[in-house]
């Protein structure tokens, strides 16, 4: 079997995304000289703990201002982007639980020299009007020349989940900006990142969308992009006082002075979502907690979105039953041996629930769509992935969960697979 008939037969499996297929798709893979030497080659791909529960501390500001270190419980919602040729990884420093409504911080970890080595920061403080519950959480993240805007969802102290809350009057909506400046001591590279006090974006939303009046909004979580005609592009998710959650998008022509909300939504129930631009248009793909991934198109900047029938939706499922939770999943375009595509990470989640086992790898150009393989290691529960392409490497930031709902996150360094996709894109 040639590579380009493997890509193609992955396609096929992945539209009708009957996940045991995949044993039966290995089998002929395997049967395949070159798609075994192929994954013979690869093995795990190569990765270090960046954060990692009960171990790494981050600088912590006291009440009294004084600056400690902290051993944080959890870390989630990872994102990794690359500005002025320094990695920087933002997170969240989930101090005393992994749990959504906990005491919770961004914390920014940077690399200067290819991540040998990095640094810590705290870039957006929570409120702490509670010791427990103040939290700002869930990061998505845009680079735009040296500029890092964050945007991150703000909690006082309300215990319930955001969606459940009854009104708006517990939440906040933090934009951070963090200028990253590289300059050379003694031919040693050196880089800091200084940040801007937060702004608030919460007055931007329309008191009412589809008849339904609006409660809140927050961020897609992860990386997002800057579109080709330089405008800064957020998704974000919108609750209503129905407890119902759809997607638009938030954007800014004059570099995040100012915001604005787009007029287009996606149909209910899609959460978390990311964005890349392709030929021309928006590519929106989002997350559903019953059954599979939606994906839409838009060709005017989000002010409409069609769903992206018989290419990209309704391919990847939450499970192999294609029932229960979805997840957040890595997305982004990429420039790779000179061809443009899309990657996209995910669990295949065998064990179900929210356990999410299994983080998959793929690769499409909109029409076809080529399973690189799994990159977490055995069993293990990988929920959150960011992917990175930069100076050709291809890097994938996610999350380990363990049995207790404790969470690290750790940098996978994915050659092997950047080999494989590289094969394909040349045969």
């Amino acid at each position: 079997m040639s590579l380009q008939a493997e890509w193609k037969a992955r396609r096929s499996m992945c539209k009708t995304l009957l996940y045991v297929e995949l044993v039966f798709l290995l089998l002929v893979l395997f049967c395949s000289g070159t798609a075994q030497s192929s994954f013979t080659r690869r093995g795990r791909p190569k990765r270090t703990f960046l954060f990692k529960q009960g171990v790494t501390s981050v600088p912590f500001e006291e009440d009294n201002g004084t600056i400690t270190k902290r051993v944080v419980h959890s870390f989630r919602i990872p994102s990794l982007v690359e500005v002025n040729g320094v990695l920087v990884a933002i997170a969240d420093a989930r101090y005393i639980s992994g749990d959504d409504q906990s005491f919770i911080e961004t914390v920014v970890k940077y690399s200067v020299d290819g991540g040998k080595t990095w640094k810590t920061q705290i870039a957006i403080k929570n409120s702490r009007v509670n010791v427990n519950r103040s939290r700002v959480m869930d990061p998505t993240v845009i680079v735009k020349g040296n500029k890092l805007y964050v945007f991150v969802a703000g909690f006082y102290e309300s215990p319930l989940n955001w969606v459940q809350q009854p009104d708006g009057s517990d939440w906040y909506t933090p934009l951070a900006i963090g200028e990253v400046n590289k300059w050379t001591v003694n031919g040693k590279p050196i880089a800091s990142i200084t940040w801007t006090e937060p702004v608030c974006l919460s007055s931007i939303l329309p008191k009412w969308v589809n008849g339904v009046r609006t409660k809140q909004f927050i961020g897609g979580v992860g990386p997002s992009i800057v579109a080709s005609n330089g405008t800064l592009l957020f998704p974000v998710q919108v609750s209503n006082m129905d407890k119902r959650v759809s997607v638009s998008m938030i954007y800014s022509v004059d570099d995040g002075a100012t915001w604005a909300f787009s007029k287009g939504f996606t149909p209910y129930d899609c959460t978390e979502s990311a964005v890349v631009e392709w030929e021309g248009k928006l590519i929106l793909n989002s997350r559903r907690d019953n059954g599979y991934r939606r994906v839409f198109e838009s060709s005017d900047m989000g002010e409409t979105w069609k769903e992206a029938l018989g290419t990209l939706s309704h391919v990847w499922g939450n499970s192999p039953s294609r029932t229960g939770p979805g997840c957040e999943a890595g997305f982004i375009a990429a420039t790779i041996e000179g061809k443009r595509v899309m990657l996209f990470t995910h669990p295949l989640n065998f064990q179900g629930a929210y356990n999410r086992d299994r983080l998959h790898l793929w690769m499409t150009d909109n029409q076809r769509i080529f399973d690189v393989g799994q990159i977490s290691h055995g069993v293990e529960k990988t929920p959150y992935s960011s992917l990175l392409y930069t100076d050709d490497k291809l890097f994938c930031l996610h999350e380990i969960k363990t049995e207790d709902e404790i969470y690290s996150i750790v940098l996978s360094y994915l050659e092997n697979e950047l080999q494989l996709m590289k094969s394909v894109l040349n045969s």
